[in-house]
């Protein structure tokens, strides 16, 4: 039986990832005060809107670790975890004024918050391999 050989090495494949993830948040993090300004927000409510997120995701990011060791699998936690975060960013621009966007914040960071730190304990992983 032949096994068909990875299209990508693993660092590339890694590296690709960690682009990918890092060009994301770099991307929507400095556009987000705009956006949270134009859903109608003054700049107490954006400020108090990013404090919600960074508070999230200080409680769901070791969270997210924890369940990726207890499923034994960080690959699907990474996989699902993206996904929604994916999904949830565009509830930014349906939501409006403070609780709509401080609650699509809340869980976009609680999606989101797992994501890059189990795709660098893979890329660590993978490395020491």
């Amino acid at each position: 039986m032949s096994t068909v050989p990875p299209v990508l090495s693993p660092g590339i494949a890694h590296g690709l990832l960690l682009m990918a993830l890092l060009g994301a948040v770099g991307v929507f993090l400095p556009f987000l005060p705009a956006l949270l300004a134009a859903g109608g927000l003054d700049p107490t409510e954006v400020a108090i809107v990013l404090a919600a997120g960074s508070a999230t995701r200080m409680v769901a990011g070791p969270l997210g670790g924890r369940i990726a060791d207890g499923l034994g699998d960080p690959r699907r936690v990474l996989v699902i975890a993206a996904l929604l975060a994916g999904l949830t960013v565009g509830g930014f621009g349906l939501a409006a004024g403070l609780i709509g966007l401080l609650l699509v914040q809340a869980v976009h960071s609680m999606v989101q918050a797992p994501v890059l730190p189990i795709a660098e304990m893979m890329t660590v992983q993978a490395a020491r391999q």
